[in-house]
């Protein structure tokens, strides 16, 4: 899913996409898309760097974690993420040097911001670790 710069305005650019659940890998064994992915937000641009905030909606299915059947949990979660340019140097040597004020950001080279990651990051960080199909489940 990209974003030329170029396409950002001084205002910013809203969006609403409808990304099809065979279009995203979660890349969990135990974690499976069940509806397509709704993606709304606006993308802002200061100098080189963009700003994304908007939010994601799906159901997901996983399995129980005390009796492993298996159940949707939906997610309607908040998306957000900071782009700023690849810097040449850094790219062509294959190493970049993370700082703590790094974390949150994502890089983007050749003009384009892929929102593919943030959103499956989005995704992932909303599924809870235990995930119970019901709050009195005995377990196997």
């Amino acid at each position: 899913m990209f974003f030329a710069i170029e396409e950002i305005g001084e205002v910013g650019l809203d969006f609403k996409l409808v990304l099809k659940k065979n279009q995203l890998v979660t890349g969990q064994a135990d974690l499976n898309l069940n509806d397509d992915v709704i993606i709304k937000g606006i993308l802002t641009r200061i100098g080189d760097n963009v700003y994304l905030k908007g939010g994601v909606t799906t159901v997901v299915v996983t399995s129980c974690s005390r009796c492993l059947d298996e159940l949707m949990y939906p997610i309607d979660s908040e998306l957000k993420s900071h782009f700023v340019p690849m810097d040449n140097r850094l790219a062509s040597l294959n190493e970049v040097e993370l700082h703590d004020s790094d974390i949150d950001v994502e890089m983007y080279e050749k003009q384009q911001i892929n929102l593919t990651q943030s959103i499956r990051d989005t995704i992932l960080l909303a599924v809870p670790v235990i995930c119970l199909c019901k709050e009195d489940c005995k377990g196997l």
